[in-house]
């Protein structure tokens, strides 16, 4: 039996939004006051509509689907933007993927179910965070340091997950699994948890529910309780195809993402690098074994992680930009040596060092600042280098007919200035 949480992000085109503004206020012509009314608005027939409201203008009674005329008689100071769906859609694939911290399988919400949220398959993930209700936990917690007010729901069938998520009393709730002991018990929890809820929860078309509301069946219960062989008669297969979803009659395949690909090697030592030339060697063998992995996908290097593992233990790490994607190995030892001897008279790392501690089930990188200490008090007699790891952090599409950087093979002083401008 799955066990499915469904994570809704009220107002996620409001959210994104900010934390876009936040990130980059320069960008703004004119900046967003969020505890002002604001909305995000798509043209439309008719003019613009509104796509999404802040809690400010929905206190106004300013709804999604409302003109922007309309909008601004109710609030005359109405702060309005353009909605950026392809920006919210990516936004959101990227949370999700860093959702799966919890499981690899993770489903964004797809136009039908909002596009505002996503599910979780934690089916046997539960015991490595120390339970359901832990698990649940942390993800709120997590999702709220980001800025995301979330309400999540767990339950064995992902309309019933999304349907308590979005309509249930409580910011939190876990439905017990039909897998338990009780079976009876629990399906009787979960169809009455189901039955309490509007006719919205089911997913429903628009036309079907002012139907359904014009016939009078305004809650859920009042559908699982009528016979069947009307609603086949009069509505399409939609309606009994989503209560029986929701129920566990009929299963709901999720579109999993896949993880992006992984471009990283570690070469383990048997004696320790005690030379800044080894080091460099390494990476360039490093990079050469991963041109294979970047031609099969047509992609290339343009951000890298060079972390070099120290016999004690620490572990100092640093990351290099390029300014065009690049394959070329040569061409990435040549920039991490100009990088290095530059660091040679630096503390060490600003250029970020980092300490890997391994915690219950995920790694918690923390951050130690400056070491006071230069690249050759790092490499000493005592405490050599015994593995040297190479990560492209980010990978961008190539022109099949580009093969790296040109034009800075043959000139140190260019290859400096390039190092410099993308630093």
């Amino acid at each position: 039996m799955s066990r499915i949480v469904s994570a809704w992000l009220p107002r996620w085109p409001i959210s994104r939004f900010l934390a876009a503004q936040a990130r980059n206020p320069s960008a703004c012509e004119r900046p967003i006051d969020p505890e002002r009314p604001f909305v995000l608005a798509q043209e439309a027939s008719g003019g613009p509509r509104i796509s999404a409201a802040n809690a400010a203008a929905e206190a106004l009674r300013i709804s999604v689907g409302d003109g922007v005329s309309d909008a601004r008689v109710k609030a005359q100071f109405l702060q309005v933007e353009a909605a950026d769906p392809k920006s919210d859609a990516a936004a959101l694939k990227h949370l999700a993927l860093w959702a799966m911290r919890y499981t690899p399988s993770v489903a964004p919400f797809d136009k039908e179910n909002g596009a505002d949220g996503f599910f979780l398959d934690i089916s046997g993930a539960a015991s490595l965070f120390g339970g359901e209700d832990k698990l649940i936990a942390d993800l709120a917690h997590r999702l709220e340091r980001f800025g995301l007010s979330a309400r999540l729901a767990l339950a064995d069938t992902p309309g019933m997950a999304w349907a308590l998520s979005r309509f249930h009393s409580s910011s939190r709730i876990i439905l017990p699994s039909l897998a338990d002991a009780d079976v009876l018990e629990n399906k009787t929890l979960a169809e009455k948890a189901l039955a309490d809820l509007p006719i919205g929860a089911l997913r429903l078309a628009p036309a079907t529910r002012k139907t359904l509301r014009r016939l009078g069946f305004k809650r859920v219960g009042a559908l699982i309780d009528a016979p069947r062989a009307p609603f086949a008669a009069r509505f399409e297969a939609e309606l009994l195809k989503r209560l029986d979803q929701a129920l566990g009659r009929v299963p709901e395949p999720l579109v999993f993402l896949s993880p992006p690909p992984s471009y990283r090697k570690i070469i383990r030592l048997i004696e320790p690098i005690l030379t800044q030339d080894t080091i460099i060697a390494l990476s360039k063998r490093l990079m050469r074994s991963l041109v294979f992995a970047l031609r099969r996908d047509g992609v290339g290097a343009r951000q890298l992680r060079l972390a070099l593992y120290r016999v004690d233990g620490e572990v100092f790490s640093f990351d290099l930009g390029l300014a065009m994607p690049t394959r070329d190995f040569e061409h990435v030892g040549r920039l991490l040596a100009l990088k290095l001897e530059r660091l040679g008279s630096q503390d060490l790392l600003s250029a970020r060092a980092k300490r890997m501690r391994s915690g219950k089930g995920r790694d918690f990188p923390r951050t130690w600042g400056k070491f006071g200490k230069t690249l050759p008090e790092a490499i000493d007699a005592d405490f050599g280098f015994e593995a040297v790891s190479l990560d492209i952090t980010l990978a961008e599409r190539m022109d099949p007919r580009q093969s790296g950087l040109a034009g800075v093979s043959g000139d140190s002083d260019r290859a400096a200035r390039c190092a410099a401008l993308i630093d």
